[in-house]
């Protein structure tokens, strides 16, 4: 043990040392070196568990994100409306599916090539996170099918306020690679408790609401 009684002699526990106590200088070495050992391997641990929640966050988000548009992917859509509709259960607060869709996307994708296509998808995906409020959620459903979540619309009167503000902010006209594109778009809408009560309840009837406003826009024309 002679070289934990030299240790002792240049760390600072002489006060221990010195005290009336039996201890030996070689076992108070000992206790300081395997508490900085423990505090060391304390220390790897913690920026471990660290380092794996941040990955664990990282994976979760582009499980959860659309790689096109970086909205919700559907998955994510899906988990979180079944969140928000128990969540409404419970509190009473009216919560809302807006289904949308742009028209004519099809035909830009025939005339236009795909390149243009993703490129009316990100401006569309940007113009609806704009006009959105910050307790509001959008997701890509697929396609050229976006979902928004709404909490706090009472009446259908205030959903559709709501979604003509969405259509004023979204409906656009773009140039692409020398392709003028003018981005419109569809909608249709279902109310938490009032339209229904399951979550695929809710997206169906926003669903059908959307198709039968894009069959009338179809026959204006």
């Amino acid at each position: 043990m002679k070289i934990f009684d030299s240790l002792a002699a240049q760390l600072p526990v002489q006060g221990f040392l010195n005290c009336s106590c039996n201890v030996p200088a070689w076992a108070i070495v000992l206790a300081v070196l395997l508490a900085l050992c423990l505090a060391v391997l304390l220390l790897v641990v913690l920026r471990n568990c660290k380092e794996a929640m941040i990955e664990c966050k990282k994976a979760r988000m582009q499980a959860d994100t659309d790689e096109l548009t970086g909205l919700w992917n559907r998955h994510a859509i899906n988990r979180v409306v079944c969140a928000g509709v128990s969540l409404q259960k419970a509190d009473a607060q009216p919560w809302s599916v807006i289904f949308m869709d742009i028209n004519g996307f099809k035909s830009i994708n025939d005339r236009c090539g795909h390149v243009v296509g993703d490129a009316v998808l990100k401006i569309f995906a940007q113009d609806l996170l704009s006009a959105i409020r910050a307790s509001d959620h959008a997701g890509r459903w697929g396609g050229d099918e976006f979902i928004v979540l709404v909490s706090g619309m009472r009446s259908h009167a205030d959903i559709k306020a709501f979604c003509h503000k969405l259509m004023q902010a979204t409906s656009t006209t773009i140039t692409v690679d020398a392709n003028e594109v003018k981005i419109s778009v569809s909608y249709g809408y279902a109310l938490a408790n009032i339209d229904g009560e399951s979550v695929m309840d809710l997206i169906r009837v926003a669903d059908a609401r959307m198709y039968k406003n894009k069959q009338r826009c179809a026959q204006a024309r």
